[in-house]
């Protein structure tokens, strides 16, 4: 007899006799049958034992299967995990969205005698600067959001390996687009308080949508806002910080808009809803000729503008409009004793967007402030946006003279000139108000340089 066969004969007597004595042990003798079917009718007890224990390895064989996939499972995830740490590490390391104290000095013109000599009153006048930005942002946000989208619709259609030609060219728009945004009578929005200027302007911003994502000129301006130049004024300090934040304000922009667009290319939504009912104001005055300050009673409604949904998906949420200020945490935490504002978390989409924007602008390099302090759409050298070009109002070398001077003096000297200057701006409000509550920021601009 084979030996297979003898085995399983042997097996199948000692199953039957297990079976059986374990089976008479508990259960009466006439009720065994019935209690074990295969033992009873078959006498296949053994087999019925072959079974059990393999339907029990097979139990024991996919559970330790699971258990050895969740474990792969687990693995996997930790060298996910891993990885993504490795890579926000990685991406930390070379991460630039947050500027050197060297970089923002540079931007902001102080040098080594400013910062020891006046760190107080960067301290001081920095945060009241601060804390208007939200309400500015708020205010002007229409034309903020259609030209840091032009930018940065430009800025994506260059590679980053762009010539420095190139380059300079995309500062030049950049330039120009941020001498728009901040010109406030050109508004394309309906009640602008300056006469004609809202078409005119409407009809200019549709024209630069119009052009293809590859062009970097910027048309001239209608020759007949030339008659109204005292209107197309801007100071420099507006251009350098809009310059320095349009790829956060064109994502930001962008993330807002959502799928709202207009119907057709020719369109502007913006051109569509009314300015607020009360100018830009400041300190209980409004800087905008022709419109009232703002009232108790509207104070606070800055962030609610509900006629902006007409044009954007999403409403302006004041958390992110103050994040964003005054300089979207682009300067080092903590420097002049100062909030720089709250950037975007590391490894973010919206951090990684800025960063590739910016390093193609050459930021923050190419943007700070100079010399000129206030530009008009026809000086003819930063902005050149209407001809026949007249020069900037103040040159570079008078700038540097004057900043030389100033910078030489002792501190109690230098504070009695301030104070002179600021008793000079103070006669230019109280002559441009003429006893009214509302001013024409331009008329002191234009007294503060004829009394210089």
């Amino acid at each position: 007899m084979a030996p297979f066969t003898s085995w399983a004969l042997s097996l199948t007597a000692v199953s039957a006799a297990v079976c059986t004595s374990s089976a008479t042990a508990t259960l009466p003798a006439k009720d065994t049958l019935a209690k074990d079917d295969v033992c009873a009718t078959e006498g296949n007890c053994a087999l019925h034992a072959l079974q059990a224990r393999s339907a029990k390895g097979q139990l024991q064989q996919q559970q330790q299967q699971e258990q050895e996939q969740q474990q792969d499972k687990e693995q996997e995830q930790e060298e996910m995990k891993e990885k993504k740490q490795k890579a926000d590490d990685e991406a930390a390391e070379e991460d630039t969205y947050v500027w050197t104290h060297e970089q923002a000095s540079k931007q902001l013109g102080a040098t080594e005698y400013s910062e020891e000599q006046w760190s107080d009153m960067y301290h001081e006048l920095g945060g009241m600067v601060n804390e208007q930005c939200p309400h500015y942002v708020a205010y002007f946000w229409p034309k903020l959001s259609f030209f840091s989208q032009e930018v940065i619709r430009r800025v994506e259609y260059l590679p980053e390996d762009m010539d420095e030609a190139t380059q300079k060219d995309l500062q030049h728009f950049t330039r120009d687009m941020a001498y728009l945004a901040c010109t406030w009578s050109l508004d394309p929005r309906k009640d602008n308080p300056v006469p004609g200027f809202a078409n005119v302007t409407g009809e200019y911003m549709k024209m630069i949508r119009l052009q293809p994502d590859s062009s970097l000129d910027t048309p001239l301006l209608p020759n007949g806002l030339a008659q109204n130049t005292s209107k197309l004024m801007t100071t420099d300090a507006c251009l350098f910080w809009t310059s320095s934040l349009f790829c956060d304000l064109g994502y930001m922009a962008r993330d807002y808009q959502g799928d709202v667009h207009d119907e057709q290319p020719e369109d502007l939504c913006w051109s569509t809803i009314k300015m607020p009912p009360y100018g830009f104001t400041l300190f209980g005055m409004s800087l905008m000729d022709g419109m009232p300050k703002m009232t108790a009673d509207q104070v606070g409604q800055e962030f609610s503008r509900p006629e902006y949904l007409k044009c954007q998906e999403k409403g302006l949420d004041e958390q992110e409009v103050r994040n964003i200020c005054p300089i979207s945490g682009h300067y080092p935490a903590g420097m002049f004793g100062l909030d720089w504002g709250v950037p975007p978390p590391v490894g973010s989409e919206r951090r990684k967007q800025v960063n590739t924007c910016n390093k193609k602008l050459g930021n923050p390099d190419f943007t700070g402030l100079t010399s000129a302090q206030v530009h008009v759409a026809n000086e003819g050298d930063d902005i050149d946006l209407l001809k026949p070009y007249v020069g900037p109002l103040l040159n570079a070398t008078e700038g540097m003279e004057r900043r030389q001077y100033f910078e030489s003096l002792p501190r109690e000297e230098a504070e009695k000139l301030m104070k002179q200057q600021q008793e000079q701006v103070v006669k230019a409000l109280a002559s441009a108000m003429g006893g009214k509550q509302n001013i024409d920021i331009t008329q002191i601009v234009h007294m503060a340089f004829e009394q210089r």
